[in-house]
């Protein structure tokens, strides 16, 4: 067994757990903001629809459709904003890529597999260099993240214990992300 290759693709495997999981809680983060703009527009309509109906009622009331016309405007303005700022369309593209970094996981994993069962140098030095390709050409493809989806990611793989802790890629924590099999 090549112990030099199959460490640094023991890294590189980690490298990409932790990016899909990065991509992952981007997603989340995104589709939770886009639900609570749903939630607020909706709720923004139902205020205008009903102070219009108020003001059938009471059309003499300036103030109450000076309010009517204020609200119905700012719900008018955050409409345009919730159409011209998609979040869910970031959302779905995270999510692509996180499922992209899942495949190629998977690939490494496999490969991790191959290492130990004997697999040539030439061959391991071949896929290792093809793997960091495909890593690279995701990597270039993703949307930029933020440090809060990273502190998630962070949390997520790590557990609630060590939320604060660096994402080593110690022997011990590339053990939890594959199967037992492939422990070292």
């Amino acid at each position: 067994m090549n112990n030099n290759n199959l460490s640094i693709i023991r890294q590189q495997f980690a490298q990409c757990v932790f990016t899909h999981k990065i991509h992952e809680k981007a997603a989340d983060r995104l589709w939770r903001r886009e639900l609570s703009i749903k939630w607020v527009n909706f709720g923004l309509w139902g205020v205008a629809v009903s102070l219009l109906f108020l003001e059938l009622k009471c059309s003499t009331n300036f103030s109450l459709s000076f309010i009517s016309l204020s609200i119905s405007v700012f719900e008018l303005l955050f409409t345009i904003f919730q159409k011209e700022f998609p979040f869910w369309e970031d959302a779905n593209s995270h999510k692509k890529i996180a499922l992209q970094y899942l495949s190629l996981r998977d690939k490494y994993k496999n490969f991790i597999a191959d290492i130990m069962n004997g697999l040539s140098e030439t061959d391991i030095i071949a896929k290792r260099d093809l793997l960091q390709e495909q890593y690279q050409i995701i990597n270039q493809l993703a949307l930029q993240t933020t440090f809060q989806d990273y502190k998630e990611a962070q949390r997520s793989l790590l557990g609630g214990n060590n939320s604060d802790e660096e994402f080593t890629r110690s022997d011990r924590e590339i053990n939890r992300f594959l199967p037992k099999e492939l422990h070292l």
